[in-house]
């Protein structure tokens, strides 16, 4: 310090107290200190014209260093958690061409608790499609704006799902969120409405999720190996049967063996019926005459015949080849949804599996009929889902080869 304090004496030639002053003014800069000298008319008469006039000099101010925001530290968890968004804060909310481009699917969201939204879905045999989205993130309005108004994904989900739409702030969605362990958004998935099990979900990171046409055909597909595995939505899973015991009452085994004997004289009966012309044709090999164009009268189990229902009719099932198909037939709600598999001729008319379905449910328990008329049954098809016109002579020209059908009353 003193060696400056005699630099600056040197130089400007004045007292050893104005050169202290000028350097504690500028941080002990020997240039910057010359300069303050110098614009404040030094160069010989400054330091006399202070000493003439005596005036104290003040001391120079100390140095300070501030910081106007220091380090976020010590916060609890939350405090800076994101305001959730509303409807009216969304950027798009003041334009009303955006707005309705990216408006949920309210006419199709089922507005009860999930609760409710399963037990109608199983009630009417359906499926719970789930869409959990976040304000947050922009794919969920890509859902809304994309898939959700398509109208092949909604005819879809109209027919065989119940829709059911929530955001992660609102109390159900947060509830589902907890309860499944659900952390990426946009969350989509099937339910089975009575078990409450997700069966399929679709991440975020799949494509297949944003494309309209590739969402509908994944969501036919999924209805497709549930139609053919058997699996319906309306009944709880089968729980897992006891093992009975081999050993059999008395009682039981005569019973039992008296029906099979019964089904042996039947079965001898229906060979001996057959005219010669079949039996030489089936032993050479040839497709016999199809079975579907003869109605025979229905054999009795037992002598009592239920009112109304003695004149039931029945078409003998052809035997497998190239000129007969399969069917796969969901009976109505009122028979539980059974499935039962049959060939039918190609050439069968729509008309004779509608007859066939009503004498297989009368045989069945003709009880559950009660109310219903035979003219109001009718085919629908699964995929997709539309009317079996009556009027079309075959099975071929109906396009129900090999197909899977519902058996419905019109309401």
């Amino acid at each position: 310090m003193d060696a400056k304090v005699r630099q600056f004496v040197e130089l400007t030639g004045s007292s050893e107290q104005h050169a202290r002053f000028f350097l504690e003014s500028n941080n002990w800069d020997v240039q910057s200190s010359l300069n303050s000298f110098l614009e404040n008319g030094g160069g010989g008469g400054e330091g006399t014209a202070l000493e003439e006039k005596g005036e104290d000099i003040p001391p120079p101010q100390p140095q300070v260093t501030e910081r106007l925001f220091g380090p976020v530290r010590g916060r609890r968890r939350g405090m800076m958690r994101p305001r959730t968004q509303t409807a009216n804060s969304l950027p798009w909310s003041s334009n009303k061409r955006l707005a309705a481009m990216y408006k949920p699917p309210t006419e199709m969201n089922y507005s009860g608790p999930i609760e409710e939204a399963a037990d109608h879905a199983a009630g009417r045999a359906h499926w719970l499609l789930i869409n959990i989205q976040d304000d947050q993130e922009f794919k969920c309005h890509m859902l809304n704006r994309d898939i959700w108004k398509d109208p092949g994904v909604s005819s879809i989900i109209k027919d065989s799902f119940v829709f059911w739409q929530r955001d992660k702030a609102d109390d159900q969605g947060g509830q589902f969120c907890a309860f499944y362990d659900i952390n990426d958004f946009p969350h989509v998935s099937i339910v089975h409405p009575k078990s409450r099990k997700i069966i399929k979900s679709w991440t975020p990171r799949e494509a297949v999720l944003f494309n309209a046409g590739c969402f509908a055909k994944s969501l036919e597909l999924f209805l497709e190996k549930q139609a053919e595995s058997g699996t319906d939505p309306s009944a709880r899973p089968a729980k897992r049967r006891k093992v009975e015991s081999s050993a059999k009452p008395l009682e039981r085994q005569e019973t039992e063996k008296a029906m099979l004997d019964r089904a042996i004289r039947e079965s001898l009966e229906d060979v001996s019926n057959v005219p010669d012309a079949k039996i030489s044709s089936a032993a050479s090999g040839r497709d016999p005459i199809p079975r579907d164009q003869k109605e025979v009268p229905e054999r009795h189990e037992s002598s009592k015949s239920r009112p109304g229902k003695s004149h039931i009719k029945v078409i003998p099932e052809p035997p497998a080849g190239p000129n007969t198909t399969q069917l796969q037939i969901r009976l109505p709600s009122s028979f539980d949804g059974k499935r039962i598999r049959r060939r039918f001729c190609k050439s069968a008319t729509v008309k004779s599996v509608v007859e066939f379905v009503w004498n297989h449910m009368v045989r069945l328990e003709a009880s559950k009929l009660d109310g219903m008329q035979k003219d109001k049954l009718e085919l629908r098809t699964t995929f997709p889902r539309r009317r079996v016109d009556i009027n079309p002579g075959s099975l071929k020209e109906a396009k129900l080869l090999n197909a899977v059908v519902v058996a419905e009353f019109a309401d």
